[in-house]
Parts: C-alpha cells; sequence; structure tokens
C-alpha cells in the first residue's frame, strides 16, 4: 500500500522562498564535493573526524571546522535553514521540522595525491 504524502511549509513564506532561490542560484554553478575538476587538479582530500562515525564533516556550529575538505586554505561561507511543515499521510496531518545547511568553499587545497590546488566546491 502506498502513502499518499504532500508537504505544506508553515511561516516564512516570501522571506524563505527568497532566500532559498537566494542560494540555490550562488550555489548552482558550483562543482559538488568530492568533484574532480579536469581544469584544476584531483578531488580534495576530506577533513579528519566529523560529528559521527562515517562522516567526514562537521555540522555548524560556533568553533568547529567548517570546511569539507582537508587541508584547505581559504574562504568558506555556511547557511543552515531550518523550518517547519505539515506532512498529510492518509488525511491525517503530522507537524514536522526540517534542518539544511549549505557550504561553498574556494581556495587551495591538497588533493589525495598531495599536490597543491585551487577551486571552489558546493555542498547542499
Amino acid at each position: 500500500m502506498a502513502l499518499a504524502t504532500t508537504w505544506r511549509a508553515r511561516g516564512g513564506g516570501r522571506t524563505r522562498t527568497l532566500a532559498a532561490i537566494l542560494a540555490l542560484a550562488v550555489l548552482a554553478p558550483v562543482a559538488p564535493v568530492g568533484a574532480e575538476s579536469p581544469t584544476r587538479g584531483g578531488p580534495p582530500k576530506p577533513v579528519n573526524g566529523g560529528d559521527a562515525p562515517g562522516l567526514n564533516f562537521y555540522l555548524p556550529e560556533r568553533g568547529k571546522e567548517p570546511s569539507m575538505i582537508g587541508d584547505f586554505d581559504g574562504v568558506v561561507a555556511v547557511g543552515e535553514i531550518n523550518g517547519t511543515g505539515v506532512a498529510t499521510q492518509n488525511g491525517v496531518e503530522i507537524p514536522m521540522s526540517f534542518s539544511a545547511d549549505m557550504r561553498i568553499m574556494t581556495g587551495r587545497y591538497l588533493d589525495r595525491d598531495g599536490n597543491v590546488h585551487e577551486g571552489t566546491f558546493g555542498f547542499i
């Protein structure tokens, strides 16, 4: 049996929509983390450690490493979006919340072979 699910966001309206559109406009032309740029070198090394086993990144909190690239010298921008909504499953409304962070990194890094490269990466 398939569940019919719909999503309706609450609050924020135009402001949250505009923020999401602007974030996507900035990040859309950026290569994802781990993607190899044929003109700029090999894929970067991930950061050592993370907030959970198997994760090579830290959640966006003050004092934690914001970059997702190990051996990185550059600029990192982090955006965090939180919100609430209602999911409807089989006619029953269920309150839900969501959280997402987006990051963009540009600068110099060492690739997995130890070579220095320059690049721009995004994480959505």
